[in-house]
């Protein structure tokens, strides 16, 4: 019989498999697929179910709880993102600055990466157009016991107003800064910088004793 642990494990490799196959069925699809925006949107569906298969393959390998390291997190996802978006992403320089001694425990590691992957995603699409060269800055650092996220890019910039449109993608990004307990907020003085204060979440431990009370 399996300990709990060990069963852990087996779910969040079964889960990395799972999503793993979803990202091939895109894959054998995009060929097909005639439409520019039906292609973009595919391919942010693509990164964002990889980000998080990352997160369950760290937790199948992680021998010391649930946790992932966000370092290497990240380091895999921008090598998946240079494959994802090889056509346009030739020319821009992805940096990051991560602490490396923050680890994340599942519950905000998944919204964490998730919104990681979203600006990255975001500076690649729209910060360098017509293979403008540029740099796209990765920083998280921990702060007693809150951390601090930032991704900036020195591309063109946006609109002041950009937060206000109904966009799925500004949709997504605040509602995983939501998730985080924090208030994304914006800079586009010299490119744009997106950044986040947020806290470890904490689930209240399950009481089988107190379940049915």
């Amino acid at each position: 019989q399996m300990d709990t642990n060990t069963l852990v494990r087996e779910i969040h490799h079964r889960l990395k498999n799972n999503l793993q196959t979803i990202v091939s069925l895109i894959n054998l699809h995009l060929p097909h697929v005639k439409d520019d925006k039906a292609i973009e949107i595919l391919k942010d569906v693509q990164g964002s179910i990889t980000a998080l298969s990352f997160v369950y393959e760290q937790m199948h390998h992680f021998e010391q709880g649930l946790k992932i390291d966000v370092d290497t997190h990240v380091d895999r996802l921008i090598s998946y993102l240079r494959k994802l978006y090889r056509g346009q992403i030739s020319n821009i320089n992805i940096k990051t600055n991560i602490e490396k001694s923050v680890s994340l425990d599942i519950d905000t590691a998944i919204p964490c990466t998730l919104l990681i992957n979203e600006l990255i995603s975001n500076s690649i699409k729209h910060a360098f157009p017509d293979s403008r060269q540029g740099i796209i800055h990765i920083n998280l650092q921990k702060k007693n016991d809150d951390y601090f996220l930032s991704v900036q890019d020195d591309g063109v910039g946006i609109p002041q107003n950009w937060t206000q449109q109904k966009g799925f993608g500004m949709l997504l990004m605040n509602a995983l800064a939501d998730n985080l307990g924090g208030e994304l907020m914006m800079n586009s003085n010299q490119g744009t910088q997106f950044s986040i204060n947020f806290s470890e979440i904490r689930r209240s431990p399950i009481n089988a004793k107190n379940s049915n009370s």
